[in-house]
């Protein structure tokens, strides 16, 4: 058996359920193809060849097309990691040069004083490139659906912004003074509502963002938790950034039209009130989310 069909052998065995194989006879080819590209992108690093392919089909995610899915992945910032993965010398020294200004611009967002600084720099390299307690270093995560550079400046974010409110990116979203932090140039609609339905509100915003789908969620957490843009969305999630624009409009439009059924059913007004109460909200839907995210 040649190493081409080994590896495409090894790459089967290790996709998900689901993952769709159009032709397997142009499965050897295509990853010796994305192999040389990764060497290519990353001359002087070493990895694994056997970890490598496995990295690639750990990146299939199920339902897609292999083939596909392959051509679209960032296969040079994915040899990168394997190799620092394994803790090798030169990759980790390339990753250094690479990221470190990176991380140390989303720290510094955090940590006022030089040392902090510098003590928070180092225990995110811990936790990106070494890992520790038994856990496994970060980069080990990292898939190549998007470049790796964005994964990391995501990644440095978060932590940051865990250092100055004490919670990890997983706490629940919910805020008792959502509402409260919205603009204080309120216009006369929202005013009432604040005044007469801030538990309605609250309560149906709630339920409604518990009700998103997981993307829907991660993608307004990266616009109003990481700051991330249109850019940045395509490139955390590797498409085009019409696609990430949309998405993202989707994600909002389905929060207010949730938060706008549950408001309808929790207050009893005639019609044309609750439309300007709807007006109301949708106008400072932005702003209850940036407050709402604040407070995680």
């Amino acid at each position: 058996m040649s190493d081409a069909d080994r590896r495409a052998r090894s790459f089967v065995a290790s996709l998900p359920a689901g993952a769709a194989i159009a032709d397997e006879r142009s499965l050897p080819p295509l990853l010796a193809a994305r192999l040389e590209q990764a060497k290519a992108a990353r001359p002087g690093v070493v990895a694994d060849e056997e970890r490598f392919i496995a990295r690639l089909a750990g990146s299939i995610q199920e339902g897609d097309d292999v083939a596909a899915a392959l051509a679209k992945l960032h296969v040079g910032d994915l040899w990168l990691a394997c190799a620092c993965e394994a803790g090798d010398g030169a990759a980790i020294a390339a990753f250094e040069a690479e990221f470190h200004g990176t991380v140390r611009s989303a720290l510094s967002r955090a940590h006022r004083t030089r040392e902090e600084l510098e003590d928070a720099v180092q225990a995110m390299r811990e936790k990106l490139l070494v890992g520790g307690d038994g856990s496994a270093p970060r980069i080990s995560q990292y898939a190549g659906r998007g470049p790796l550079l964005a994964w990391v400046a995501v990644a440095a974010t978060r932590t940051a912004r865990s250092a100055t409110r004490k919670v990890t990116r997983e706490a629940p979203a919910s805020d008792q003074t959502v509402f409260d932090r919205a603009s204080a140039g309120d216009d006369p609609g929202l005013a009432l509502v604040k005044q007469r339905y801030k538990a309605e509100f609250k309560i149906a915003f709630e339920q409604a963002f518990a009700e998103l789908t997981a993307r829907e969620r991660n993608l307004l957490r990266l616009q109003y938790v990481d700051g991330l843009n249109v850019d940045g969305l395509a490139a955390v999630y590797g498409v085009h950034r019409a696609t990430a624009a949309r998405w993202a409009r989707a994600a909002r439009d389905e929060l207010f039209a949730k938060t706008r059924d549950a408001l309808e059913r929790a207050i009893r007004v005639d019609r044309a009130e609750f439309e300007s109460i709807a007006r109301a909200v949708q106008s400072q839907l932005d702003v209850s989310l940036q407050g709402l995210f604040r407070s995680e």
